[in-house]
């Protein structure tokens, strides 16, 4: 079983997996830590994502809109069976 986790490489999230609430603990010390270092805009890399559940990426959905209304500029790159880039 994959753990879930939540990397950062510069201002760029990589989601490997999605499958429990833990998944946002991670997400929100990402997140801080790129703030803390200066970073405004992200970029959600969903492209390596193996399990995604509604436990994880709920609360990550509402922490996004709430903080892009603050003014966090955010870009995505999703998984290749979603059929978007």
């Amino acid at each position: 079983m994959p753990l879930p986790k939540i990397t950062r490489e510069g201002n760029r999230l990589i989601f490997s997996d999605l499958s429990h609430i833990t998944c946002f603990r991670g997400f929100q010390k990402v997140i801080f830590d790129g703030t803390v270092r200066g970073y405004t805009e992200y970029v959600l890399d969903f492209r390596h994502t193996n399990r995604v559940f509604p436990d994880a990426v709920v609360p990550i959905a509402a922490y996004l809109d709430l903080h892009k209304r603050a003014g966090l500029n955010l870009k995505s790159r999703m998984h290749p069976a979603s059929g978007k880039k």
